[in-house]
């Protein structure tokens, strides 16, 4: 028995100024028509039934999940008052499972991630789905890296194990360009892709060893379901939930955790340079332009002038994105620092901006 937990509260602050707190990116058209979430629900309804999909939000964002996904029960949609990260967003979800007297088999995945092959990501969710029914086990998928890329965790597997399904040796944080260039080429370094299957049961009893003080207000919250108190315990227990994401707090302490290998192709839309690397056409300058975009000596830059439309100038490896009431221009390779913006613009008092 399967359930997918589409994990839907982040706020996208490194695709601002597309990506808003009222409507962060997961909500947004980036690579598709649909928006990153419906393409993530869809993916998914091509081999679970509709009413074993499950979306995590927080309070603020309901609205925009039930708009978006008018097919999907209201009981499928979990609300948290606020967010706390992907360790209370999961055990909630987890125990919500068990209260009604499932212990499937929980695949969690982020909800804006790009997949290049629907039919290869069903047949990597069916092997570690398969692992994780048997026993104990937390089976996670790893991303073979085509980049020394300093943005994301590493998985370090140990290489004679089955190649279908490897043993995780440990969890490598986000290393300095010189440790990732050597990742990249020894072969059993894989990027993590913060998707994790395991049983309700499996993760339950992982928060309760390594985060007691979750685990005894996830218990508490169980106590309050179907009460008319429900909504208002689980805002108070919310309230002394630590932040804390599953990776730090779980994952990186479990000593029963497996990868299998992707085959289907991934990207995690994490900034704006990501539109260059996921299958967009670029123009014979090599330049990536969604909606309207035109440029006289402009070379390898990203242009997204859906909103509004844009002519550039003698521009290199420059980003431009415009939307009716901001422009961002970044140099390619400072994407990162896109978050940082965010938070000049919020120490300024311009709110009406994020």
């Amino acid at each position: 028995m399967h359930c997918i937990v589409i994990l839907a509260g982040g706020n996208g602050k490194r695709l601002w100024p597309k990506s808003r707190l009222g409507r962060p990116k997961q909500f947004l058209s980036i690579t598709h028509r649909q928006s990153m979430l419906q393409s993530t629900v869809s993916r998914f309804a091509k081999f679970v039934p509709l009413q074993d999909i499950h979306v995590v939000t927080i309070q603020k964002y309901e609205h925009i999940v039930l708009d978006q996904l008018p097919f999907l029960s209201i009981s499928n949609v979990i609300v948290e008052p606020e967010g706390k990260d992907t360790a209370a967003s999961i055990g909630l979800s987890a125990i919500r499972q068990l209260n009604r007297g499932r212990d499937p088999v929980m695949v969690t995945s982020p909800a804006d991630a790009y997949v290049r092959n629907d039919e290869e990501f069903e047949k990597c969710i069916a092997i570690a789905s398969e692992k994780a029914a048997k026993q104990d086990h937390i089976v996670t998928i790893g991303i073979s890296p085509n980049k020394p890329e300093t943005g994301f965790g590493y998985i370090q597997v140990i290489p004679e194990t089955n190649e279908l399904c490897y043993k995780v040796e440990k969890f490598i944080e986000k290393p300095a360009t010189e440790l990732a260039r050597k990742l990249l080429t020894t072969g059993f370094h894989y990027w993590n892709s913060g998707i994790f299957v395991w049983k309700a049961s499996t993760i339950l009893g992982m928060i309760e060893k390594h985060l007691p003080m979750l685990y005894t207000a996830l218990i508490r919250m169980e106590r309050s379901f179907g009460q008319e108190s429900e909504h208002q315990v689980i805002a108070q227990e919310y309230k002394s939930i630590p932040q804390q994401s599953v990776d730090y707090g779980i994952i990186e302490k479990a000593d029963n955790v497996y990868m299998v290998p992707a085959t289907f192709g991934w990207n995690d839309v994490g900034n704006w340079a990501s539109l260059g690397e996921i299958g967009k056409e670029k123009d014979e300058n090599g330049n990536t332009v969604l909606g309207t975009g035109v440029g006289i000596d402009t070379h390898h830059c990203i242009i997204d002038g859906r909103e509004i439309p844009i002519a550039a100038i003698g521009l290199e490896n420059i980003i431009i994105v415009s939307t009716k009431d901001a422009i961002l221009v970044c140099k390619k390779g400072r994407e990162h620092e896109i978050k940082d913006i965010y938070e000049l613009l919020l120490d300024r008092g311009m709110n009406h901006l994020l």
